[in-house]
């Protein structure tokens, strides 16, 4: 039933037991339910169930899962503000049976307009820290149109304004002459462009129907 239900509807999975003090906590509780943890796997593995390690993981991924179209394949392309979360990323996607492709020649030359010249011209697709906020839109609209990924991940993209949010804090607590004001307006352009950037997410996935999946810092 899992195996046919997990086609349309994602099963999803956090597996108490998993460890031999698991199991003998379990055997007060539910111990029949314990089973050797590569059972386990295996079962979840050809039904389709998605297993997880830890209770936020669960969460996540069933917010994920319930607002997200469902990925047409295992193609996976990456957008990060910085190098060191495209990597992390792209063992993440290895570790999990996903693929990363290389972009197409059409895709880096179109990209090459917005992106200095030492970008790294391939998945993931590093920003490199630039702050012209129109630059993600475009990039991301490259890879929503792109048929060679059925998914894409923000890193590093959604979140600066809670940075910059503290960063002001910190700035008006440790120097009052700051103007208050001034502080604020930035804090609010932050605001619009995430909220903004978030309607254009939104807005491409009803179009395109292919799952963007942003992840907060």
């Amino acid at each position: 039933m899992a195996k046919r239900i997990s086609k349309k509807k994602p099963i999803v999975v956090l597996k108490g037991g998993r460890s031999e003090a698991g199991n003998k906590a379990a055997a007060s509780h539910t111990g029949a339910l314990t089973s050797d943890i590569r059972v386990f796997e295996a079962v979840c593995r050809q039904a389709g169930i998605v297993k997880v390690e830890f209770p936020m993981d669960l969460l996540d991924l069933s917010a994920a899962l319930s607002s997200l179209p469902l990925p047409r394949g295992k193609r996976v392309a990456l957008m990060t503000l910085g190098g060191g979360w495209g990597v992390v990323g792209s063992d993440l996607c290895a570790e999990y049976g996903l693929e990363v492709p290389e972009l197409t020649p059409e895709i880096v030359k179109n990209i090459d307009k917005v992106l200095p010249p030492y970008w790294s011209k391939s998945n993931p697709v590093d920003i490199v820290g630039q702050n012209d906020n129109t630059i993600p839109v475009v990039v991301l609209e490259e890879l929503m149109k792109w048929d060679g990924c059925d998914a894409i991940i923000n890193l590093g993209i959604i979140g600066r304004k809670n940075l910059l949010g503290r960063m002001v804090d910190s700035v008006l607590k440790s120097d009052p002459t700051y103007s208050p004001e001034f502080l604020q307006q930035v804090k609010d352009e932050f605001v619009r462009f995430e909220m903004g950037y978030l309607r254009f997410i939104v807005e491409m996935m009803e179009n395109i129907r292919s799952p963007c999946s942003a992840w907060v810092f």
